[in-house]
């Protein structure tokens, strides 16, 4: 089985359909020779008896099996698939909490009970005696004395590179903001292509959120045939039920993407550019300076009592001392803090206590795994988020809302070369106190307004605040009544309305549980 593209076919002397080439490329090279393929894939082997699993190096499709009492596997590329093959539908508890605390579920875990996802980069071999994982990818982190000038260069190169690969497949268009990571894009793709560009932006009516005059200035500029795709309150009260119904898997941030590509399908496009990966390779988040936080207090806050930390959990007047507390007594990589939505004892507070059976703290679910980490500390962040949000919620949720309303994205941020380069480059390197993501911004070149250099970062954001409270109240309310709840405690989610109704809380809080209690019903999972 294949699914995907592969850019780079002809570096390989290998003939054939392109099931037939990765076929022939395990044969030759075993896992290990998908490491310098370039593309969008998974792929699905037989061999000795083995069924081999592989998933590309960023993630930007999915890919889960379920092991059978008889050792043989069904696999696919939703979990949906599998619940109609006849997994049995048990809610994962592991993937539960993972779900609680990150507003998604991180690899392996997924929401079914022996349901496991395979890690991007990795190939995952089921043999009669169980599973193994072998990551195929993984970059060297040898940092090297660039010379600024010579770095530059070759950033520009490995980006133009990639961009024409991934547009000379169909035609595709672009998702435009206005933020650096899209403009930058657009303003590439100007550079090596003269013929029309056709660019998106979601217009709708919440300034405070709306990007749509950035776009227009990254799309006056570099000359595209730019279209504002107009987001209405009534749309929302149409289509949210059709939205929370089609994902495979639940995210707490996925409903924005759904809407853009429920809205870009209307214009009969296909297939769309989008910026994934760019804050993350580049130095975005303000050089993600939480996270720098953590790995800083997290030698003095580690070996404390948990008992202590929990306390000062409870106690936390504001999410950044309840992070802090967090770190007393936690003894794996500081980075997995600062992306926590809940805490362990938000979560045992929300959740039924038979729910949860075991898992009681974040220590006790098995983590992305890695072959090894860099020891430069930007580095290192950077690659954690390549392997947890990047793939985990930004590539899954493109891929389960772009599928559903057939949208194909392309990420050419996301390309292995480009990785490999960048994870030489020491971090600081790649950092500037007055402009955000350099390199990026250098590779634009004057297609980038300095206006859109220098604006706040906003992030691809909607007024759902606004709808909550408008066209879909009724809806919203329902659920914040606790009315027939199975996961959470009745007087939690109650509270937790009445924090939302007094502006104590963001929306996306009260989604988060929306979520998975809508996702276990529809999909019959039983707890």
């Amino acid at each position: 089985m294949f699914r995907g593209e592969i850019y780079n076919r002809t570096d390989y002397s290998i003939q054939g359909t392109d099931s037939e080439f990765v076929d022939k490329l395990y044969q030759k090279y075993g896992t290990n020779g998908f490491a310098s393929l370039r593309g969008s894939f998974v792929c699905a082997l037989e061999n000795a008896g083995e069924t081999v699993l592989i998933r590309d190096q960023f993630g930007t499709m999915p890919l889960y099996y379920y092991v059978k009492k008889d050792g043989s596997a069904v696999f696919g590329m939703t979990v949906r698939e599998l619940l109609n093959e006849g997994v049995p539908r048990k809610l994962s508890r592991a993937g539960l909490f993972s779900y609680l605390s990150y507003g998604c579920v991180y690899t392996p875990y997924t929401l079914v009970e022996g349901v496991y996802s395979v890690p991007a980069g990795c190939a995952a071999i089921i043999h009669k005696d169980g599973v193994r994982v072998e990551r195929y990818w993984n970059p060297s982190f040898v940092v090297r004395n660039w010379n600024r000038d010579e770095l530059q260069d070759a950033i520009n190169a490995e980006l133009n590179r990639s961009l024409h690969e991934q547009t000379a497949y169909g035609s595709p268009a672009a998702f435009l903001s206005g933020g650096i990571d899209s403009s930058s894009i657009v303003a590439l793709w100007r550079q090596q292509y003269d013929g029309e560009i056709r660019t998106y932006c979601v217009n709708h009516d919440d300034p405070s959120v709306n990007e749509c005059k950035w776009a227009r200035l990254v799309a006056n500029r570099n000359h595209t045939k730019h279209t504002e795709l107009v987001l209405e309150g009534g749309m929302i009260s149409d289509w949210l039920d059709e939205a929370v119904a089609s994902y495979d898997q639940p995210s707490v941030d996925g409903l924005n993407f759904w809407f853009a590509t429920r809205l870009l399908k209307e214009t009969g496009e296909k297939m769309v550019l989008s910026g994934e990966g760019g804050d993350e390779l580049f130095m975005g988040y303000g050089q993600f300076m939480k996270h720098r936080l953590a790995y800083r207090y997290a030698p003095y806050l580690r070996h404390m009592p948990r008992m202590f930390g929990a306390a000062l959990d409870r106690l936390a007047p504001s999410e950044k001392f309840r992070k802090l507390a967090m770190l007393a007594g936690f003894k794996k990589e500081p980075y997995y803090v600062p992306r926590r939505i809940l805490s362990d004892w938000q979560i045992a507070a929300m959740v039924r206590p038979d729910v949860l059976g075991g898992i009681s703290r974040l220590e006790n679910l098995e983590l992305p795994k890695t072959a090894t980490l860099p020891d430069d500390l930007l580095n290192r962040i950077s690659w954690l988020e390549m392997q947890t949000v990047v793939v985990d919620m930004w590539m899954r949720d493109g891929f389960q809302t772009g599928s559903y309303n057939g949208i194909s994205l392309k990420t050419p941020i996301c390309d292995i070369k480009l990785a490999e380069l960048l994870y030489t480059v020491p971090g600081a390197l790649k950092c500037d106190n007055r402009i955000s993501k350099p390199h990026l911004v250098r590779a634009a070149g004057d297609g980038m307004p300095p206006e859109c250099v220098v604006r706040p970062k906003q992030g691809f954001a909607f007024p759902f605040d606004h709808y909550f409270a408008g066209s879909i109240k009724d809806r919203v309310d329902d659920f914040l009544c606790g009315r027939d709840l199975r996961i959470f405690k009745k007087e939690s989610v109650v509270g937790m309305g009445r924090k939302y109704r007094e502006g104590k809380i963001f929306w996306n809080r009260m989604w988060l549980f929306f979520m998975i209690e809508n996702w276990c019903k529809q999909n019959k999972v039983e707890l």
